[in-house]
């Protein structure tokens, strides 16, 4: 969680709060995928569940996800019209 990625919402809830990394596990796969290092890193790891998903069942992913078209990230309170 840092100030540019508020994620307060799923942190303050008990059943979303697992989704929020720390700063640590971020550095730790950040040097993980440095030079010579693995291509890719998920963070946290279960994340690579959702990607590998995609690539194994897509029509199921899409089915699962209500088409693509909702978000599964939070509200900042950026995407609200203003008055």
């Amino acid at each position: 969680m840092t100030e540019g990625f508020p994620q307060k919402e799923l942190v303050d809830n008990p059943r979303t709060r697992w989704i929020v990394s720390t700063p640590e596990k971020v550095a730790d796969a950040i040097w993980e995928a440095g030079p010579g290092g693995k291509a890719e890193r998920y963070v946290p790891r279960v994340y690579g569940l959702a990607a590998a998903l995609r690539v194994v069942a897509p029509s199921l992913t899409r089915r699962v996800l209500g088409g693509g078209g909702r978000s599964l990230t939070p509200s900042t309170g950026g995407d609200q019209p203003s008055s």
